[in-house]
């Protein structure tokens, strides 16, 4: 109402009236005004941040690396974790990545074997604190894996990954000391040593613990013992375990059966963990079709590897193979080149046969 009004009215009817009515003009405007605040203006929703790309970051390569290593496509590259990972390592200072480097370069047989690699980003995971990176590195150095065996550098890997909890790095510090690192042999310790490995899932540790048992050395002499350790480590994924339990099972043994079934499994197994052995050993069932299905074709398939890895007889049982076509098509050539290389590789009894 025009406010005009309520100024015009005389007298006490004019003070009354102009109250009552500007009360009530007032109230009719309060009531016909929207009875809530109209909405603020809606503002757009905040865009969640960008992942880290390890283009960025140098620790989001580690999971674009795993990614890449998981990949079962037939596109996957060998080459692209090992990169990813190695940059994470460098630039991220990433232990684990260090590992993975480390782990991938040290396979033998594999697409990216290069044993110095091996070793130097071992030292880098190892520098960062990561015990399977130093118990890495210790191995490859008792073993003379990418340059000469050295067992005080071994020993110093070793004790570092065992402080920090690796138990095969308590494994190869236990042999050292059993093999007389040091001052001479500490047996008493080493045997501790692999007792604590075994214990703590160390394959190698059940592996050499059964030897010790076998031979009675640090140890009261225990046949059984040693039998069931051995088998400990060869469940633990040891190849040498697999490949002794094979022997057992195919031979005669007193703490065993003899069961040629049970031996071409055991074999069947330490081949699969790539020892030459174990292969070779399972070739030679194949073929003769003892305790398993004959395969020549599959035989010829394990012998090929042995042979290009500098096994002399591999690669003269290869070329009998390739002289009979037994399991491959029949190459005369082929056969006497497959027995010159055995008979270089001092496998004397292909060069009387050439």
């Amino acid at each position: 109402m025009p406010s005009s009004f309520c100024r015009g009215q005389p007298g006490p009817l004019r003070r009354f009236t102009g109250l009552t009515v500007c009360a009530l003009a007032g109230w009719l405007a309060a009531c016909s005004s929207p009875s809530t605040s109209p909405p603020a203006p809606t503002s757009p929703a905040p865009t969640a941040p960008a992942a880290p790309t390890c283009r960025d970051d140098p620790s989001a390569c580690f999971e674009e690396a795993r990614k890449a290593e998981l990949d079962t496509s037939p596109q996957k590259s060998f080459t692209r974790p090992a990169e990813l990972y190695a940059r994470a390592c460098n630039k991220g200072h990433h232990a684990e990545a260090c590992f993975r480097v480390a782990m991938l370069s040290a396979e033998v047989g594999g697409k990216l074997h290069d044993s110095r690699r091996a070793r130097e980003f071992g030292k880098k995971g190892c520098e960062l604190s990561h015990a399977p990176s130093c118990a890495l590195v210790a191995t490859l150095y008792f073993e003379g894996t990418g340059a000469d065996r050295n067992d005080e550098r071994a020993a110093e890997f070793a004790q570092k990954a065992c402080d920090g909890g690796s138990a095969s790095g308590c494994a190869t510090l236990g042999v050292l000391k059993l093999g007389g690192h040091g001052e001479g042999p500490e047996v008493t310790a080493g045997v501790k040593l692999l007792e604590r490995a075994c214990t703590e899932g160390a394959a190698a540790g059940c592996f050499e613990l059964s030897g010790l048992y076998a031979l009675g050395r640090g140890v009261k002499q225990d046949d059984q013992r040693a039998h069931l350790l051995k088998q400990q480590g060869c469940d633990g994924g040891h190849a040498r375990a697999c490949f002794e339990l094979g022997m057992a099972y195919d031979g005669a043994s007193h703490v065993v059966k003899h069961d040629k079934t049970k031996a071409a499994a055991l074999f069947e197994k330490s081949c699969a963990l790539k020892p030459p052995e174990g292969c070779l050993t399972l070739a030679e069932m194949l073929l003769d079709g003892v305790g398993i299905q004959a395969d020549a074709p599959r035989a010829a398939t394990l012998l090929a590897p042995l042979c290009d890895s500098g096994d002399a007889g591999s690669c003269g049982r290869l070329g009998d193979l390739y002289e009979k076509g037994r399991g491959v098509e029949r190459d005369v050539e082929r056969a006497r080149a497959l027995k010159q290389k055995a008979c270089e590789g001092s496998s004397l009894d292909y060069c009387a046969r050439r």
